[in-house]
């Protein structure tokens, strides 16, 4: 690596900034980052800096292997078998994890697995292999590997808004795939404004919440996966507003989510998302067997329809099953499971 591109890792410490983080993320990265050398950041996933948005680390090879079987078995759901895939998987043990599988030369953990899921889904729903000169752009991008996939297989221009301590993460793990790629750093953008001169000048672009963006970026995809569910609603609503004044019109939004979830200090429902009216429901499921999470596909129109209203308004229903009362406030439904899994505790020692 490069010592400037060092020193541009560096530089996103400056933009740490407390406000920027929910309860959820307060607590997972804590002070971490606090006194980073840049040797904990090339073992990133094995020194649990990226706990919480990988913890492939803490999985035994019994479970990882588990894993693979139900993973092969998912992939029947889009007639493909594990060696039709196994380009997609790393083939460096970037981070450095340790829990892993080597298959023809290549690096298979518990997060690839998932990250190649969610992929699939993209691929079938949302692009096409012949399509040229994409624009995309994922809100919570975990350390990279998501977007690893997509810039590897379609050459896209890539956006990712993220927290600048996972920024760092990207950072280094995407360029050490992507050596050759022009690779935007908040560095790069004067007062952290992001123009269209930048859009050309640039293929890989990272960038903090507190970006301005200062030009249309004129998106055919934007994602967000397991990542508004652990977020305050106003960071979400604000996201919204990005998707939707960016998204071209046939654009599509991939959003992966639990149907509930209140780590962030509030209580997330995919059914309260904000949704602009403008826009066709392409697909609206359980995320294939992860029973909590909802995959909801939608293209961008230009015609307001009850469409969108109507599928949020089904998928409240499946919600019944996965949040407790509206009345309970969030403290006291964590003094109730810590109770209830410490009398599990102390059933099994019995």
């Amino acid at each position: 690596m490069e010592s400037k591109d060092k020193d541009k890792i560096y530089q996103i410490k400056k933009l740490i900034d407390k406000k920027f983080k929910s309860e959820h993320w307060d607590k997972y990265i804590g002070k971490k980052f606090d006194n980073l050398s840049f040797e904990e950041i090339t073992k990133f996933r094995q020194n649990g800096l990226s706990d919480g948005l990988d913890n492939s680390r803490l999985v035994n090879l019994d479970f990882l292997n588990k894993k693979i079987l139900d993973f092969k078995n998912t992939l029947e759901f889009f007639n493909l078998d594990f060696d039709k895939v196994n380009h997609l998987f790393m083939e460096k043990n970037i981070g450095e994890n340790k829990s892993f599988i080597n298959y023809k030369d290549k690096y298979i953990d518990l997060v690839q697995l998932d990250h190649i899921i969610l992929y699939l889904l993209i691929q079938r729903y949302c692009l096409k292999k012949e399509d040229k000169n994409l624009s995309i752009l994922e809100i919570g991008a975990g350390f990279g590997n998501l977007a690893r996939m997509i810039v590897n297989e379609y050459n896209a221009k890539y956006f990712i808004i993220d927290l600048p301590e996972t920024l760092i993460l990207q950072a280094y793990y995407l360029t050490q795939f992507f050596p050759n790629k022009r690779i935007c750093f908040p560095e790069d953008l004067p007062n952290l404004c992001l123009e269209e001169e930048h859009v050309k000048k640039y293929d890989i672009f990272l960038l903090p919440p507190s970006i301005k963006i200062q030009t249309n970026l004129k998106l055919n995809c934007a994602i967000n996966s397991s990542s508004f569910m652990e977020m305050r609603k106003k960071d979400i609503q604000e996201y919204f507003k990005i998707i939707e004044k960016n998204l071209s019109n046939g654009g599509f939004f991939f959003n992966n989510n639990r149907y509930f979830k209140d780590t962030s200090g509030e209580k997330i429902r995919l059914y309260e998302y904000p949704y602009d009216k403008k826009c066709k429901v392409i697909y609206s499921n359980q995320f294939l067997f992860f029973y909590r999470l909802h995959t909801l596909i939608t293209k961008k129109t230009d015609v307001e329809t009850n469409e969108i209203i109507e599928e949020l308004s089904k998928i409240k229903k499946k919600a019944k099953n996965h949040e407790y009362p509206n009345f309970m406030p969030i403290k006291l439904m964590r003094i109730y499971q810590s109770i209830k899994k410490y009398l599990k505790i102390r059933v099994l020692k019995i």
